[in-house]
């Protein structure tokens, strides 16, 4: 529970019960969605499918209402986990969590919840599932910073359901210790050089200071 500008925040693990509110707090932020690629918004189906077991969904309430909330699913082999794309064995697939959404309603944002929800969320992985996943389009700047400040890096770019999205990759398990050898700075916009330097074996670590280039890094 945090308190914040006069505002009493709580958050909690989802239920079945809480769906009504999903679909109003999923509502709000389509309603205001700029760009309909940023944000691809999950059925309720699906999210019902997450809270029964497929994985996990935590929320934060302002009282009884459900403000925002993020969700991860276990994919273990089936045939959407992500790590089939960066060419994972078996026992790597088996360990992956899927960073599935995060999203806040609009008059809550800008409060540093959607960080809050992130904690929260890593903070009930278990131990088996090490190797995070997510997938966010070159376009959504605030989402594309959080997940780099939780040390998740861009490395592969593909695009799904005509839609363009990076594949973001890490290994909680394993401490960032190695140096570098080789670093690039992009423009977020050059889509083609990005994924030039992907091919190449780059990954995407950073904003720089004017979030308008992205920091590679190669060993």
């Amino acid at each position: 529970m945090i308190h914040k500008n006069e505002q009493l925040f709580y958050f909690r693990k989802l239920t079945i019960l809480d769906i009504p509110q999903i679909k109003e707090c999923l509502q709000d932020v389509i309603n205001t969605l700029t760009d309909n690629e940023i944000f691809l918004y999950p059925s309720i189906e699906f999210m019902n499918q997450i809270i029964e077991g497929l994985g996990l969904s935590v929320g934060v309430f302002e009282d009884q209402c459900l403000i925002g909330f993020c969700s991860a699913i276990y994919p273990h082999e089936n045939e959407r986990n992500l790590g089939y794309k960066l060419d994972m064995k078996r026992d790597q697939l088996n360990r992956v969590v899927h960073i599935e959404n995060i999203c806040v309603m609009q008059k809550y944002r800008m409060k540093g919840l959607a960080k809050r929800l992130y904690n929260y969320l890593f903070s009930l992985f278990d131990s088996k599932h090490s190797i995070v996943l997510a997938t966010i389009s070159p376009k959504n700047i605030p989402s594309l910073s959080l997940a780099f400040s939780y040390r998740l890096e861009i490395v592969k770019f593909f695009n799904i359901h005509n839609v363009d999205r990076y594949i973001m990759y890490r290994d909680i398990s394993k401490s960032k210790n190695h140096i570098p050898h080789q670093f690039l700075r992009i423009n977020y916009n050059d889509i083609d050089h990005i994924q030039q330097a992907l091919q190449l074996g780059y990954s995407g670590i950073s904003f720089d200071d004017n979030v308008s280039s992205i920091f590679f890094e190669k060993n």
